[in-house]
């Protein structure tokens, strides 16, 4: 009987890990190395229960991290930034509009949800993507008027 192994990190991350360490934990130090982040940061967050990759402690002083939670980590982060990255291309749209002779170009949201979470807009002159989407929905309102 096989069982499910999709939940455990590629032998790439943790072949990569295993040889750089040589052991089957690590220290705050080693992860701090390892996510390029202050060790103060880590531990503060351990703390405040909000670190993501889950430790243990062998002595009172000394918290440890298993490698394959580590390794399973980094793979989650890049599965999470590549599903990102598909919707991301697929509601977004290159756009390029002429007007006066000057060339606006950039990316127009073609997605039905709301980039800024359904609140109000601040205030000040409008980004380029605005600016963008406003000439190219004047533009198209104007070739279906003709």
């Amino acid at each position: 009987m096989r069982k499910n192994l999709d939940h455990l990190p590629t032998p790439s991350t943790l072949d990569f890990l295993l040889t750089r360490f040589q052991t089957l934990t690590i220290g705050v130090a080693e992860l701090a190395v390892i996510f390029r982040e202050r060790e103060q940061s880590i531990r503060n967050a351990i703390s405040e229960g909000r670190y993501p990759i889950p430790s243990f402690h062998v002595s009172p002083r000394r918290r440890r991290f298993l490698l394959t939670d580590v390794a399973q980590y980094i793979d989650g982060q890049r599965r999470s930034a590549a599903d990102t990255e598909n919707s991301h291309s697929n509601s977004r749209k290159l756009v390029a509009i002429e007007k006066d002779g000057n060339r606006l170009s950039g990316h127009l949201d073609i997605s039905e949800q709301n980039t800024n979470g359904g609140q109000k807009r601040s205030r000040g002159r409008p980004t380029k993507a605005e600016q963008v989407a406003r000439m190219l929905a004047a533009s198209l309102k104007a070739s279906s008027s003709s």
